[in-house]
């Protein structure tokens, strides 16, 4: 049958409407942050509720009954708001160094969300990229009258501190993470080798995830902690690079010689094991040491790689917002003493990541953001 040109026009106007339906119920992920503040920032403007946040100088303590019950105050509210959106997916739940959750929402659940008094803001959770950092002699730490020296020598400094690395993962077989020293006092695996690092910190609550090429046997008295945040980078649907090690805490790129990708070269820049070897395309080119090289690692992979034929590589890294403030959280409940965060972002005051380094300090946390 042939249309006449009205019914061609009808069929038109019905199919961009079908379109523009369509368009408005897919799900993309946001992240919602509520109008009362975390626990790490409440300072008591709620008649009967004490205030949470801790005194200057003070870390938070989560078991203490103010906590406990300004906890039980937000995780109602929450319940509240979330009903209003209940067919939309919750990647992520946040209450203590940001209020509110992460989710799958269309067009029409955000406007509804943003409507509500008890809602500050409805953010895009957009994939951020990785960036870098410096060197020990750069910031003079080894030269005579530096850190170091003022630290007791590089041999205590950072000792028992706790760094939490929100990063790409870890490669645990680099020297900068082992617990132990052979005869030369050089950092080593080896059964053979001295334990030269004590257990974690009392304080420490964190957990060491099993993942794709890693077990809780990759952690040590070195590298305390490992764990993963992909709820976020899972629900964009992206196809992971062949070189990335899904649902784990392992880096994406690495090998046994000592390389590894960001997350492994952030975290020995940190915090490594000094006279660790240094190895470039399988060249050994000298030793290296952390910034504070007996501190002990934990870290929280929030930045997966994926496949991305727009890039001469052919792979992109993704690090969802969504994710990171999930790390940030467990970081500061897990105890961790400083969060580095060498990834892009930051461009307002009330960005989610933002938000969460904010209330990670007001918990005591001390944070290094690139």
């Amino acid at each position: 049958m042939k249309l006449r040109p009205l019914s061609a026009a009808v069929l038109l106007v019905l199919s961009s409407l079908t379109i523009t339906v369509q368009a408005q119920d897919v799900r993309r992920p946001y992240i919602v942050q509520l109008a009362d503040k975390p626990i790490a920032g409440y300072t008591g403007e709620i008649a009967g509720m004490p205030a949470t946040q801790p005194t200057a100088g003070n870390r938070l303590n989560l078991e203490t009954q103010n906590v406990v019950l300004y906890n039980n105050y937000l995780t109602r509210k929450q319940a509240a708001v979330r009903a209003v959106v209940a067919s939309a997916p919750v990647l992520h739940e946040y209450s203590v160094v940001l209020n509110g959750f992460a989710a799958m929402l269309t067009d029409a659940e955000v406007r509804t969300l943003m409507a509500r008094t008890d809602v500050v803001t409805v953010s895009p959770d957009v994939p951020r990229e990785l960036a870098t950092t410096y060197t020990p002699t750069f910031l003079g730490l080894d030269q005579p009258g530096g850190l170091w020296s003022q630290l007791g020598g590089q041999g205590a400094a950072g000792e028992n501190i706790i760094i939490g690395i929100v990063d790409g993962g870890i490669w645990p077989e680099h020297p900068s993470y082992a617990d132990r020293v052979d005869a030369n006092g050089k950092p080593t695996f080896a059964t053979s080798g001295t334990i030269v690092y004590d257990a974690p910190p009392s304080r420490w609550k964190g957990t060491c995830q099993t993942g794709e090429g890693f077990t809780a046997a990759d952690c040590n008295n070195k590298l305390i902690g490992a764990q993963y945040f992909d709820a976020s980078y899972r629900s964009s649907n992206r196809v992971s690079h062949w070189t990335e090690f899904n649902s784990s805490p392992r880096d994406s790129i690495g090998g046994t010689t000592g390389e590894g990708g960001h997350g492994t070269h952030t975290s020995t820049t940190a915090g490594g094991n000094a006279r660790s070897t240094a190895v470039v395309g399988g060249v050994a080119i000298g030793e290296m040491s952390g910034m504070a090289p007996r501190a002990r690692i934990a870290s929280y992979k929030v930045c997966w790689t994926y496949l991305d034929s727009g890039q001469a590589s052919g792979r992109r890294n993704a690090c969802f917002t969504g994710d990171s403030v999930a790390a940030i959280e467990k970081a500061v409940v897990d105890g961790v003493h400083v969060i580095n965060f060498s990834i892009s972002g930051g461009e307002s005051i009330i960005d989610p990541v933002e938000q969460a380094f904010f209330n990670a300090s007001n918990a005591g946390v001390f944070v290094a953001a690139s």
